[in-house]
């Protein structure tokens, strides 16, 4: 059977267990490293030019891409709030950087100056970013892999934020990414790490402690294992999925990172935030290299509407299918088999007048360190143009079923 990876044409990545350690509260403890040893490193500069990557877009999930209605901010502010990202490795080899979207407009932070209050106060303060292995309970593990500190107002540019973590990563093996503030006065200076943000809330593997590598119902093209966790209480107890605000105890922001390897490899989840699609919209697919069968259209919404769907084979409209309802809604067609090779289009009428599918969009920095106006297997062609893509997808029957809800707010997980 074939998932979306096939669809695309794209590798899917196998998940490797973790190894397990102790768990880590307010600072590292004892215990054998996931890696090797961990390498110190230097305050991250600007971004560097970007080299030829093999772009890998994280299509792990039975979509090919993430999902969300906005972006939304998680400030690193006092001196006992701790933010985690958790991710999976996207290969082997020596990861050098991680890139991550940062809100520092504040007064008080030369060169960005102004901005909406709430993302970031006084002189941005200062990050301290470490890299753990992970528990088996899904907790930050063992002495840290890797440490860095970086002042998010000197290292941030056009939002992007690169952080130098030189550790030896192993590919479908998980990572826990803990941000601080260590700033003398983190009350007063203080910046924000920037996710995509889904207001209905996360739904799926992603959207709970997750930790089955092998779970079905992955939804957001991520690792069902990949989340964003949060505590306020210097680590002893994480909220895994969560946030400060938000649905379901904060089950909304999601996992928005680039990995950077040695052999100047990029991968990741790009997305950070989204916009209102309006009009007549087609999607364009990259061709399989095997034959494939779609048997029904995924999308995700967030308002109320409604639009016929059109699924399209090189140029030929072989089935249509009317879609309607808010969050991961599915509609089954009359099985289309999809010559290896032949390009798949679905087109619609989205917004206002038909189905609340979302735009996504990375910014123009990371644009760049994708290669994402070339790269994707994928591209939005109102006029002929390309664009962020749209939560719409074509799904074969070795799919998992969308997630009918929202998980339950998240208990506490000690470290």
């Amino acid at each position: 059977m074939l998932g979306i990876g096939a669809i695309l044409g794209l590798a899917v990545l196998v998940g490797l267990c973790p190894t397990a350690s102790a768990p880590v509260g307010s600072g590292p403890t004892t215990s054998t490293p996931a890696s090797s040893d961990p390498a110190a490193s230097t305050p991250a500069g600007s971004d560097p030019a970007p080299s030829t990557p093999v772009v890998d877009l994280a299509n792990l999930g039975i979509v090919p891409y993430a999902a969300g209605s906005s972006a939304a901010n998680i400030p690193v502010r006092g001196g006992t709030t701790r933010v985690l990202l958790r991710f999976v490795s996207r290969q082997t080899g020596p990861m050098t950087r991680l890139y991550v979207q940062a809100k520092v407009a504040t007064p008080g932070c030369v060169g960005h100056d102004g901005g909406a209050a709430g993302y970031a106060g006084g002189s941005t303060g200062i990050f301290e970013v470490s890299v753990f292995g992970i528990s088996p309970k899904g907790t930050p593990a063992g002495p840290p892999l890797a440490l860095a500190s970086v002042r998010p107002c000197a290292s941030t540019s056009r939002g992007s934020l690169p952080i130098p973590l030189q550790f030896d990563a192993v590919q479908g093996r998980e990572y826990g990414v803990i941000f601080r503030n260590v700033d003398p006065n983190p009350e007063e200076n203080w910046a924000s790490v920037n996710f995509l943000y889904s207001a209905t809330g996360i739904v799926g593997a992603n959207g709970r402690n997750e930790r089955n590598p092998g779970a079905l119902d992955n939804v957001y093209g991520l690792d069902p294992r990949e989340l964003v966790g949060y505590s306020v209480d210097q680590g002893t107890t994480w909220q895994l999925p969560g946030g400060p605000y938000g649905p379901s105890g904060g089950r909304a922001f999601l996992p928005t990172f680039i990995q950077e390897f040695g052999d100047g490899t990029r991968a990741g989840q790009p997305y950070y935030y989204a916009t209102t699609a309006n009009g007549s919209r087609k999607m364009v697919y990259a061709s399989a290299s095997e034959p494939r069968t779609i048997t029904s259209i995924g999308a995700h919404t967030f308002a109320p509407g409604s639009s016929t769907v059109r699924l399209l084979v090189d140029g030929t409209e072989r089935a249509q299918v009317e879609l309607s309802g808010i969050g991961w809604i599915r509609g089954s067609i009359t099985p289309v088999l999809v010559p290896a090779g032949a390009r798949v289009e679905i087109s619609l009428i989205a917004g206002e007048s038909g189905l609340d599918v979302r735009s996504l969009q990375a910014d123009a920095a990371w644009t760049n360190l994708l290669q994402l106006s070339t790269g994707p297997p994928y591209s939005l062609l109102p006029d002929g143009t390309r664009e962020g893509p749209l939560t719409i997808y074509p799904l074969t029957d070795s799919q998992a079923p969308l997630p009918p809800k929202v998980a339950t707010a998240p208990a506490k997980v000690f470290g």
